[in-house]
């Protein structure tokens, strides 16, 4: 995987560039959309299809099917019509090229001299993650912060809740040490170290809340700081039924239907 694309190089749809430190790829996507990323939450940082172009005109690019980093010096995304629907603008640049660089930022130069840049550069702290809000599923979301202090003591809170009426779920969460390339230095053991957290849907009868906040710690040896990244990995985490839950839940249903039957009787000596 390449971070450059030298004068006369292209990017075909499906084709990324991914800086050298792995923490962001701009990726030509099937839908047409030339889309920067960052990798470790996933968040978009600049795509062609939510700019304006040309500059001034009020006009949103269209589909592109490939980017040409031209010979001219012009970073250009063309339709499958042959017409440009997004550039850069630097043409009059012999041999120009385009990078991702290590920083975040996708940048156009000639020579040393920056002709163009997207102006997504990142703070990569190691001591900070967040995934911001995720759907799992349908109707089943996620959220989940950490830090880690010098001493390798990381704390988190992960907020997790159900937006479907008649269904919760599990998930879990687990901070992990990443290093250039994206690999787990740390932890070794997934499941020894998640935290997993379980919501019941919006309107289940004598469920649990839908929505919880869950504060947690881990702790790691504090050399791995030096070796790679902190990040967050959250999932559907199901529980299976063994024979004490499925006592419990029927015991709920019971209660409820024992009350049901409460209130009609109730209402049946006024009628």
């Amino acid at each position: 995987m390449t971070s450059t694309l030298s004068a006369g190089g292209e990017l075909p749809a499906g084709g990324e560039l991914r800086s050298d430190n792995g923490r962001v790829r701009l990726v030509l996507q099937e839908d047409g959309n030339l889309v920067l990323y960052r990798v470790d939450t996933g968040k978009p940082l600049w795509a062609t299809m939510s700019l304006k172009w040309p500059n001034g005109s009020g006009r949103t690019p269209g589909k592109v099917t490939i980017v040409k980093m031209q010979t001219d010096g012009n970073f250009v995304g063309y339709d499958n019509q042959g017409k440009p629907q997004w550039a850069s603008d630097t043409d009059g640049n012999s041999g120009a090229h385009v990078v991702l660089q290590d920083d975040g930022n996708l940048v156009v130069y000639a020579g040393p001299h920056a002709l163009w840049a997207a102006g997504t550069v990142q703070d990569w702290s190691p001591t900070k993650a967040e995934t911001g809000n995720r759907r799992l599923a349908e109707g089943r979301w996620m959220n989940t912060t950490a830090s880690v202090s010098p001493d390798g003591l990381i704390t988190g809170t992960t907020t997790i809740w159900s937006t479907a009426e008649l269904y919760g779920f599990h998930g879990s969460a687990v901070p992990v040490i990443l290093d250039s390339q994206d690999k787990i230095l740390w932890p070794t053991n997934i499941n020894a170290e998640k935290h997993q957290y379980g919501v019941d849907g919006t309107m289940v009868p004598f469920g649990a809340a839908s929505k919880r906040v869950e504060h947690w710690n881990n702790k790691i040896d504090p050399a791995l700081l030096n070796q790679g990244r902190l990040s967050i990995i959250q999932w559907w985490d199901p529980k299976p039924f063994d024979e004490k839950n499925i006592q419990a839940v029927g015991k709920k249903v019971q209660a409820f239907v024992t009350e049901v039957g409460t209130v009609w009787k109730i209402v049946a000596a006024f009628l």
